[in-house]
């Protein structure tokens, strides 16, 4: 798959099922990912978009001339759920791809970012708080800390297939790739449980 079609349709299909659905009814007449912002195309795929979005059943799209359609594809029986996107590990390459993204990463890491893996995976369970690795790494500021962590994790997302949630404001949940969240946790403070296909790539590497 070409960038267009990966990065901006593929993983974004959960924060807009509607812009996936289109973009799926413009690929099974031929279409092509980079197509869907040209004036010829655009127009066409929000209308099909803005179908989709008022619970409507759009007609396919018009065939494009001298282009021979696909057959139906793997990409028509990919959920649109967000749940899926709880868990890194959940993915079927989640071991290879966060090997190659942390390796890829690694030359940007501050010492700072290197502590805070290694402290996160030796604590009991790899189970840590942000405030509980800012004392073992001996920081004073938590903030300084959260920051410095989730800026270590976008480095490795920018390596890596995965596309992180997005929350309710805009901003993107970076840290997911790196752990996700102890359910049923108590207390104010999150507890962020390291993902074991991060574990054994960081112990591989030699961070750990």
């Amino acid at each position: 798959m070409c960038r267009v079609c990966h990065r901006q349709k593929l993983h974004r299909r959960f924060a807009s099922p509607t812009n996936w659905a289109a973009f799926c009814a413009h690929v099974a007449r031929g279409g092509y990912g980079r197509e869907a912002g040209l004036p010829a195309f655009k127009a066409e795929l929000k209308n099909y978009q803005n179908a989709v979005q008022a619970g409507l059943s759009p007609e396919p799209l018009e065939p494009i001339p001298n282009r021979e359609a696909p057959k139906a594809g793997w990409w028509l029986g990919l959920t649109c759920d967000r749940e899926v996107l709880a868990r890194f590990d959940t993915r079927l390459r989640a071991d290879a791809d966060i090997l190659r993204a942390l390796k890829a990463a690694l030359p940007d890491f501050k010492p700072t970012q290197i502590s805070l893996i290694n402290a996160h995976y030796r604590a009991t369970d790899r189970i840590c708080t942000i405030p509980d690795l800012a004392k073992k790494v001996k920081a004073k500021n938590p903030s300084t800390i959260r920051s410095a962590y989730q800026n270590a994790a976008r480095l490795i997302c920018d390596h890596s297939e995965y596309e992180p949630p997005v929350s309710a404001n805009g901003s993107c949940d970076w840290l997911t790739v790196i752990a996700h969240r102890k359910p049923n946790q108590t207390g104010r403070a999150t507890a962020w449980v390291m993902n074991k296909s991060f574990g054994k790539a960081a112990k591989k590497l030699g961070l750990v």
